[in-house]
């Protein structure tokens, strides 16, 4: 009868340092595509009128939200309450006054121009076209959450195995 025997004790300490190189190398991945996503769509929307809030740091971030043994995950997401409209755009729609009995606008470029100031108790908006820049911004942050897993977190796991 012929017997073998093998010592698996450092198998399995390379197996466990493997699991957990995945488990922060994927929290860290994570974060960073959500912030460099954020950063792209900062960099990369197309709106036009520019108050600064649609694309602040404070309205529009990437958050990550978990990263346990299962992995990590994330929003990237603008609080503006209009950001949704620049993303996917508006359809025709009327505009009326919300405690006044008419809108007042201006019909022309300025007055001292020309224009003529108009009261209206509604008005036709023609709608707007969709402007995205967080859908992409999305698939900007999955590129580079592979690219971090493949640079990072692969090199590291085979520094463990060498």
């Amino acid at each position: 009868m012929l017997t073998a025997t093998f010592d698996t004790s450092a198998l399995k300490t390379l197996s466990v340092g493997t699991r957990r190189t995945m488990e922060t190398g994927i929290a860290r991945a994570v974060r960073i595509g959500l912030k460099e996503g954020a950063e792209y769509a900062r960099k990369n929307h197309t709106h036009h009128r520019q108050t600064g809030r649609l694309t602040s740091p404070k309205e529009l971030r990437g958050e990550l939200r978990s990263a346990n043994a299962s992995g990590a995950w994330g929003y990237l997401t603008n609080y503006t309450p209009y950001g949704a409209y620049i993303e996917y755009g508006t359809k025709a729609h009327d505009i009326r006054p919300k405690r006044a009995k008419a809108l007042r606008f201006m019909v022309g470029h300025h007055a001292i121009v020309g224009g003529e100031i108009v009261f209206a108790k509604r008005v036709r908006h023609p709608g707007t076209d969709p402007m995205p820049f967080m859908g992409p911004a999305s698939e900007y942050a999955g590129t580079v959450i592979v690219r971090e897993i493949e640079d990072y977190t692969f090199s590291m796991i085979a520094k463990l195995w060498d």
